[in-house]
């Protein structure tokens, strides 16, 4: 399966630690993992997601599976994201006080 490195470092590392790991005693080495292997895997996640999509709504949904230019990228995307949900609380009269300060990426 195309995920099977990333449920591997998941299972291991993030979400618990490895009993043998812990135990100090030999384990088997994490699964290799690339920036490759996890573009297959995304490109995995989003056929099934398409597939849903146009069983229930006729449409496909649109995910980008290359690079978008790295950690500074994402900060900015998320940033522009968290900016038009402001505006769209301001527009129903939500503010939150949090709004008013300035944040940099």
């Amino acid at each position: 399966m195309d995920t099977d490195f990333c449920r591997d470092r998941r299972n291991r590392h993030i979400a618990h630690r490895d009993l043998n790991l812990a135990l100090e005693t030999p384990a088997i080495p994490l699964k290799a993992g690339s920036r490759k292997r996890v573009d297959e895997a995304f490109r995995s996640v989003v056929a099934v997601l398409n597939a849903i999509s146009r069983h229930y709504m006729d449409s496909d949904l649109h995910f980008r599976t290359s690079d978008i230019g790295g950690a500074m990228s994402l900060l900015y995307v998320l940033d522009h994201g968290l900016r038009a949900e402001r505006h769209a609380r301001s527009g129903q009269g939500l503010v939150y006080a949090e709004d008013f300060f300035r944040h940099d990426v």
